[in-house]
């Protein structure tokens, strides 16, 4: 089960592993790193299907995105449930 909480147009999640992920356009993302203020997100299915698909955030807000995803969303496994 997926737990979000809605920040402008981005919405984080905790995933079934407490790991923070990342909702854009109904696809789930995974912090991949961060540096300095900017956090490098990924598809979660970057290892499965290859996908390459990525995120740049700074704060709250979106600074970059590569959105060429390989397969459909993720809105199967997404709940809509508050994080908070």
């Amino acid at each position: 089960m997926c737990k979000f909480s809605v920040l402008g147009f981005l919405r984080f999640v905790w995933s079934e592993k407490s790991n923070l992920q990342l909702i854009v356009d109904g696809f789930l993302f995974h912090l991949d790193k961060k540096c300095g203020s900017q956090q490098f997100w990924q598809c979660i299915y970057c290892e499965k299907t290859k996908c390459r698909a990525r995120v740049i955030t700074s704060g709250e807000k979106m600074e970059k995105r590569r959105s060429l995803h390989n397969h459909q969303p993720h809105s199967k496994i997404i709940k809509n449930e508050s994080l908070w």
